[in-house]
């Protein structure tokens, strides 16, 4: 039942891929300049070699053909056309992901090509303008960047499916997904917006920049105060509750341009109701109608210079810092139940060769201290209860779960372009990186890249990824678990093929093939497993053991149509090979999304974006006490009407009225329970919503 064929899904989207892939442009003189102020234009403008080029595989413009992964962008005009409230939504839109929610981290994973890691998503790497957003203490608590990021300072963003660690390092492992922000004229533009709708959400963006001279400031700032959906579920302890699903934040971002030299930061923080750290409601089976709540907050800020030795080297460095701060606490308590945070210091250089037409090299090292605590006031220091309910105040000496701890990662990579025909180009590179405590380790990568005529090509890629464990793999000492400081990198080996067709301006659709292998995957031990005793009790403790093998085939499409519309479409499948690990991961095996947008210059726009995902594998949940994870139909629809043009206001300012619609079809949207498996699943997306906005841009 799980793996059902959905056959008309499947038709639907080969006949719209078949009209991506064989249809011509057959548009008059007049509908031409609309083309070039349509979202899908926007990216098909990605396929030629400017300054709209992707940036991800190599750290400089290139086109998406040229490029040595596979890639899809969303850009600035998409997020537009089809409307977000969040990141969360806009990275749900994109092949082969689905964004999910846990116990104790709401809209914390993101799964690429199937693939999820317990509460933290540590196998994706955020980057910020091609820098690394990265928490050492759990390597993927990203809620406050998914859910706070203003979405007014993104140009666009550029998905990289598969291995990136070799130019990028630690957990760019199934993916990197890189958020470029805006710069010049665009940076430039002020816009303000007001948003009310369902559950009482209110949102306000600014965003706007200043120049002088040789030098830009732009800005963002994104706060969002919402009550929350009826999260109704039951627990493992029976409990039956509906508890508000709220959300407060805030997330603000800056950069500064100055000739060679940028400074750029973003911070955010966000306040969410969940089940608790477990899934179980309450801080104890006495008290199950304790209010909890999860903060996140996190701090980047990075400092480059790129300078120019002479018109075939240039070289660039940055320094780059991260702060993470997390608690978890209940409203009724007087301290926090545990509490976290770490700090993360990357240096980092890159030199730029190019040695001719045919030859260009990328070398770069890079030394990456970090930093990590955390503590559990709701222990004393010998572990023994403390009670944050009744004591009037905070546990001054609390349990340390995870020592305050030091270490230095260091690496160096290379990579290496050639063309030896007009037709041919080959990459090739690798990353030697060390971790403290485990041997010197290298990740390789492989690209042929072919052009086989002027609208056909291909791609054949082999790379490998790794993920170092994270502070807390390492160190934790506590009840549920033991960190192991010898622990290895999890590595990934991934093959790639892609065949793709072209017309600049106006198309592109890709098949991809991928086939992965996770090996030395990091995971707790069994507490029967006897593999750790403390004080005569067997623990468990943190290991490397087993692979998992997936592979899958992505199908991917942009095409401008006539008369002012576009549609994107995309779809993929995967399946397990043979495991030695018994890795359940619960998520859907099909996907297939596609999205329509119809623009009327200077007076509006309207998307519509329908994503299907298919019943996830079944998890074999020890209780069945919430309803069964479905596959389900998720349907948006944004309409944005300029009203300075529609009225003729007078002015420099365009006034928008925008209505955004969520869950249209009110899909009853469950996630499995994938971590602990006690109960089967747990409420995932609130019902249908709609949304207000009021814009003023200038």
């Amino acid at each position: 039942m799980a793996h059902k064929p959905h056959w008309w899904l499947i038709t639907t989207f080969i006949i719209s891929q078949s009209i991506i892939l064989t249809s011509t442009a057959q548009t008059d003189s007049s509908h031409k300049s609309v083309f070039f102020t349509s979202s899908a234009n926007e990216v098909m403008k990605l396929s030629k070699n400017n300054n709209n080029s992707v940036t991800t595989t190599s750290k400089k413009a290139e086109s998406i053909t040229e490029a040595a992964g596979i890639i899809s962008v969303v850009t600035q005009k998409e997020i537009e056309a089809f409307g977000a409230l969040s990141l969360v939504d806009v990275l749900d839109r994109l092949s082969s992901i689905y964004v999910l929610s846990t116990y104790a981290y709401p809209n914390n994973m993101v799964s690429i090509r199937g693939d999820n890691t317990a509460q933290y998503n540590n196998r994706v790497l955020i980057l910020l303008d091609g820098r690394p957003m990265r928490e050492s203490l759990f390597l993927g608590e990203n809620r406050a960047i998914y859910s706070m990021i203003p979405l007014k300072t993104i140009d666009r963003i550029e998905l990289l499916k598969g291995p990136g660690s070799t130019l990028y390092g630690t957990s760019a492992f199934t993916g990197a997904i890189n958020i470029i922000t805006k710069k010049g004229k665009e940076a430039r533009k002020f816009d303000q917006s007001i948003s009310y709708g369902a559950f009482q959400r209110f949102q306000t963006n600014f965003s706007g920049g200043i120049s002088a001279k040789d030098a830009t400031l732009s800005w963002g700032l994104n706060y969002v105060d919402d009550k929350g959906w009826d999260f109704t579920a039951t627990d493992e302890n029976g409990t039956t509750r509906t508890i508000q699903m709220l959300q407060k934040g805030l997330g603000g971002q800056m950069k500064i341009d100055y000739g060679n030299f940028t400074l750029q930061g973003y911070y955010g923080i966000s306040e969410q109701a969940a089940i608790g750290n477990s899934p179980q409601f309450g801080s104890s089976i006495n008290r199950p109608y304790d209010d909890y709540r999860s903060y996140s907050s996190r701090l980047f800020l990075d400092a480059g210079y790129d300078f120019r030795l002479s018109s075939k080297i240039s070289n660039q460095t940055n320094i780059t810092y991260n702060h993470y701060d997390f608690r978890f606490f209940y409203i009724e308590a007087n301290d926090v139940s545990r509490q976290a945070g770490s700090n993360d210091v990357l240096v980092e250089n890159t030199t730029f060769l190019n040695l001719g037409k045919k030859t260009e090299v990328i070398l770069g090292g890079v030394a990456n201290y970090r930093q990590g605590y955390g503590t559990q006031p709701v222990l004393n220091a010998d572990g023994s209860g403390y009670d944050i309910f009744n004591n009037p105040v905070p546990n001054p000496n609390p349990f340390v779960f995870v020592p305050n701890s030091q270490e230095v990662f260091w690496g160096v990579y290379a990579q290496a372009s050639y063309r030896p025909f007009s037709y041919l180009k080959i990459v090739a590179g690798g990353q030697l990186n060390k971790a403290p405590g485990t041997p010197i380790d290298i990740v390789p990568r492989l690209a042929l890249i072919s052009n086989f005529s002027k609208n056909f090509g291909a791609k054949l890629m082999f790379g490998q990824a790794f993920r170092s464990p994270s502070i807390s793999e390492r160190f934790r000492k506590s009840r549920s678990a033991y960190g192991d400081p010898t622990l290895a990198p999890e590595t990934v080996t991934t093959i790639e093929a892609q065949i793709y067709r072209e017309i600049p301006g106006k198309l592109l659709g890709t098949l991809t093939y991928f086939n992965s292998t996770g090996n030395r995957l990091i995971r707790r031990s069994r507490p029967s497993d006897s593999l750790l005793v403390i004080d005569g009790v067997s623990v468990a403790k943190y290991i490397n053991e087993g692979s998992i093998n997936t592979q899958g085939i992505e199908l991917e499409g942009k095409r401008q149509l006539p008369y002012h519309l576009s549609l994107n479409v995309n779809a993929s499948f995967f399946w397990e090979g043979d495991n030695t690990t018994a890795t359940v991961t619960g998520m859907p095996n099909l996907m297939a999304k596609a999205g329509i947008s119809y623009r009327l210059p200077r007076y509006g726009s309207l998307g519509i974006y329908h994503s299907f995902f298919g019943k996830g594998t079944d998890i074999n949940a020890q209780q069945t006490v919430n309803p069964t994870p479905e596959a389900f139909h998720f349907l948006s629809a944004h309409l944005r009407l300029n009203l300075a043009s529609l009225f003729k206001f007078n002015g420099l300012y365009s006034v928008f009225l925008e209505v955004y619609a969520r869950n249209l079809l009110n899909a009853q949207v469950h996630y499995p329970e994938y971590i602990r498996r006690n109960i089967n699943s747990i409420p995932g997306r609130a019902g249908r919503a709609f949304y207000g906005t009021l814009r003023l841009s200038f």
